[in-house]
């Protein structure tokens, strides 16, 4: 089972303040509990936004291997 998780990222620029922004975080269930399969960073600073993408993906049952294509059509 892969479940898809918001993933907040600190992301700090060199004479810019800091912003906060979400990324989207594939997980894979295990003997071991849950272990991180694939990681797409800086999906949005909407963390309601990446949250029901997360939703959408895990419902959907997404594989990993799609997750950069999905992102890309959802903020184009």
């Amino acid at each position: 089972m892969i479940r898809y998780q918001a993933l907040k990222m600190r992301c700090c620029l060199p004479g810019i303040q800091s912003y906060c922004s979400y990324g989207l975080l594939a997980e894979e269930n295990s003997n071991h509990g849950w272990r991180t399969v694939a990681i797409v960073p800086d999906v949005s600073c909407s963390e309601s936004f990446v949250s029901a993408l997360a939703e959408t993906c895990t419902q959907g049952k997404l594989s990993p291997i799609h997750m950069l294509d999905v992102v890309e059509d959802s903020i184009s």
